[in-house]
């Protein structure tokens, strides 16, 4: 075994032990980064919801008391679909006027039009302890990949395929 004391310190150590030293502490930052990169990105929200952009919008980003128009698809922790707008017409609210569940509500906003959105939300920003009949088992979250059609500030909005 080699005694620490007797190990030599030269400059080309020091510089070897400095570089290593820089190397993990970027390396750190870069995870850190990542991670507070994947935070913004994916969003862990209020009241557990999780949203993953797939792809960004471009234009009037949704806010609270602004009008939206999606499609959505919502599905069961197995994938079973239950929901999908696409089978009849797009869906529009004013966001925060508590006319869908809360989870879609909190979901949609700063999305953009053309932007498509995965949410994880738990059973407290839906359904709940009680389900939905058939269709939703009490305390299960769901899963809902929402596309951005169009905001607005003003008037309702008036959907060229409704």
């Amino acid at each position: 075994m080699v005694d620490p004391d007797d190990v030599v310190k030269s400059p080309e150590t020091n510089k070897v032990r400095k570089l290593i030293v820089l190397i993990v502490v970027i390396a750190g930052f870069m995870i850190v980064g990542r991670a507070l990169q994947v935070n913004i990105a994916v969003g862990d929200w209020a009241g557990g919801l999780k949203v993953r952009d797939i792809r960004k919008g471009s234009g009037l980003e949704a806010k609270a008391g602004y009008l939206v128009r999606v499609h959505y698809r919502g599905m069961l922790p197995d994938g079973t679909e239950i929901l999908n707008t696409r089978s009849r017409t797009s869906h529009q609210w004013r966001v925060g006027d508590g006319t869908v569940i809360a989870g879609i509500d909190r979901a949609v906003v700063g999305m953009r039009p053309g932007g498509v959105r995965r949410a994880k939300i738990p059973y407290t920003l839906h359904y709940g302890q009680f389900g939905y009949g058939d269709k939703v088992p009490p305390y299960t979250t769901l899963t809902f990949e929402i596309e951005m059609l169009d905001v607005a500030t003003g008037p309702w909005i008036k959907s060229p395929h409704d």
